[in-house]
């Protein structure tokens, strides 16, 4: 998607986000900052010196916590 057409974050949205954010653990909270940068699994996987398999888990607890914090 072009940049020009890519949709604005509303202010009221953005703070909604951060503070859904700031309820994950740390750990949750790299992960998260990881994803929005949309990094390989394999880097990511990397980074946190773990196998891309106990990453896909760690995105799926992730998530699960993201839609509960909602």
């Amino acid at each position: 998607m072009p940049l020009q057409q890519m949709p604005v974050i509303l202010k009221e949205d953005k703070k909604h986000i951060l503070d859904t954010i700031s309820k994950l653990n740390p750990d949750q909270q790299e992960l998260a900052e990881m994803l929005t940068k949309e990094l390989p699994y394999s880097k990511m996987a990397h980074i946190l010196d773990c196998s891309e398999n106990t990453l896909r888990g760690r995105i799926f607890r992730l998530r699960n916590n993201l839609k509960v914090a909602n």
